[in-house]
């Protein structure tokens, strides 16, 4: 059975938009948490200090998630995360609607975007024998991503 331990409230940001700051998805990787919201990726120790905010270094070092497909300027709403191994190193997965985001960890650098084909509302991530699988929450669907062959920085 389970009880309840603590709770720690999650840092608002700049806007003072307190849904802006709900947490989406948490993942524990080297003692750290990594919480998503709306606008960013949190990262806070286990015992719930505040530690950093993954941000976009084009954007001057701003407490942005950014991460943006080519193809639009528009910033990414981060949802669900899991941690990935490529090549024996971990990195962080990040689904937003129509995308998987490859991260590297600790510092949250873009590694790659991987465009879903057919995705509508990517939603949640988890990871098993090698393989993401993301939930595709208005497509009813969900998609199966694998590594490509002799890619070391593939999904």
């Amino acid at each position: 059975t389970l009880k309840r331990k603590r709770s720690f409230k999650i840092q608002t940001d700049a806007s003072g938009i307190a849904n802006r700051s709900s947490p989406n998805a948490i993942v524990i990787w080297a003692n750290e948490l990594y919480i998503s919201t709306l606008s960013f990726v949190h990262v806070y120790s286990k015992s719930g200090e505040f530690l950093r905010i993954f941000s976009d270094s084009e954007a001057g070092g701003q407490a942005k998630f950014c991460l943006s497909p080519v193809e639009t300027s528009k910033s990414v709403r981060p949802r669900g995360m899991a941690v990935y191994p490529i090549n024996g190193v971990d990195h962080m997965l990040v689904a937003s609607a129509k995308h998987v985001h490859v991260l590297s960890l600790p510092d949250g650098l873009p590694r790659q975007i991987v465009e879903v084909p057919g995705a509508n509302y990517l939603s949640q991530l988890c990871v098993h024998h090698g393989r993401a699988y993301v939930s595709d929450t208005n497509g009813n669907r969900i998609h199966v991503l694998e590594p490509c062959a002799g890619s070391e920085s593939a999904v």
